[in-house]
């Protein structure tokens, strides 16, 4: 594992940068600058005049959209790059009081120092997950928009008379079409960009393999496991997803143990609709969901158990390339359970 001599928290936001260079656990130095490719470029040619750059790790908390000119920018530099969870990074801060842009920036660059056996260097994506990742988020706000268009009508034109129903019909309908269209055109180019990407189209058809996985859920999972390579077990991903249980008790207390809301709520409900369905269709996980339900365990706890067992076996199936088969092959990470 490669030893840095130079830590640099960056701390991000729309507008600017603050940047943070740490050595021996101290921070050295302050800079700010605007958050564009031109003024991050400045910044590391005259940084590469005082540090070793081969030796330095950059640390900065995933904020979506806003890191990306950054991102590029190391990358284009050969830098060693380490995008973490800001929750996790705040954890690991214990009680504070104080907090700013310049404090932040320094408190990731300490993170980076000691928790640096820790590392998970970042290394560039796929572009067609870029550009599937907008489409997603695309998706997601058109398919919300119009779940609220259509609870707002159904819900007024229950207590209306006919000339307001008749309103109401004339500007949404014409909305709520197009909204559908949308999405339908958006699901359409995303499933065009997998096909016509060699490596996407296999994940893609062998994460269709296992029961129950439809081609939403399929792109969720490509998405967000970014080519399954943002994970490294099959478990890593199930916490992602929100669906292992972890137990909590403390001395005599013994709690049940239960799913965490620290989940990635778009895709646990994607698989939550994939465990409906492989729990109702003709299958050893409709078997398995009877069996377990006339044991007396909550209906529930049993669709949890099969949204887990999908993600173990859609993981399985991707990382040794081979299609799921319900007649009992079992690979060194899965086994029907």
């Amino acid at each position: 594992m490669q030893t840095y001599q130079n830590f640099i928290g960056i701390d991000v936001s729309k507008a600017h940068l603050d940047v943070a260079l740490i050595q021996n656990a101290k921070r050295v130095s302050h800079t700010q600058i605007k958050n564009n490719i031109e003024a991050i470029s400045a910044y590391l040619e005259e940084l590469k005049g005082q540090i070793d750059l081969s030796e330095t790790l950059f640390g900065l908390e995933s904020t979506g959209h806003y890191i990306n000119f950054l991102v590029t920018t190391l990358v284009s530099f050969d830098c060693s790059i380490w995008v973490e969870n800001a929750l996790q990074i705040k954890k690991s801060m214990g009680a504070t009081r104080e907090k700013n842009d310049e404090i932040d920036s320094e408190r990731i660059g300490l993170y980076a120092f000691r928790f640096q056996d820790q590392v998970r260097l970042y290394s560039p994506v796929n572009e067609n997950i870029t550009v599937l990742k907008t489409l997603q988020t695309l998706r997601k706000k058109h398919v919300v928009h119009r779940q609220e268009l259509e609870t707002y009508a159904k819900e007024t034109k229950a207590f209306s008379k006919k000339a307001i129903n008749e309103v109401i019909d004339q500007h949404t309908q014409t909305l709520l079409e197009y909204l559908t269209l949308q999405i339908e055109n958006i699901e359409k180019q995303m499933l065009e960009i997998i096909q016509n990407d060699k490596e996407l189209k296999e994940i893609y058809q062998l994460t269709t393999s296992v029961t129950g996985v439809g081609k939403v859920t399929a792109v969720h999972l490509i998405v967000m496991t970014e080519g399954f390579t943002k994970f490294d077990t099959a478990k890593q991903l199930a916490c992602y997803a929100g669906v292992v249980p972890f137990e909590r008790s403390s001395g005599s207390f013994k709690g049940k143990a239960r799913v965490s809301n620290r989940a990635n709520k778009t895709l646990k409900t994607a698989l939550h609709m994939c465990a409906l369905s492989a729990s109702r269709a003709k299958g050893e996980l409709n078997d398995y969901f009877i069996r377990k339900v006339a044991e007396g365990k909550n209906k529930m706890s049993v669709i949890n158990a099969i949204r887990n067992k999908i993600i173990q076996r859609v993981f399985a199936c991707v990382k040794n390339k081979i299609p799921y088969d319900k007649n009992g092959l079992k690979f060194n990470n899965f086994s029907k359970g």
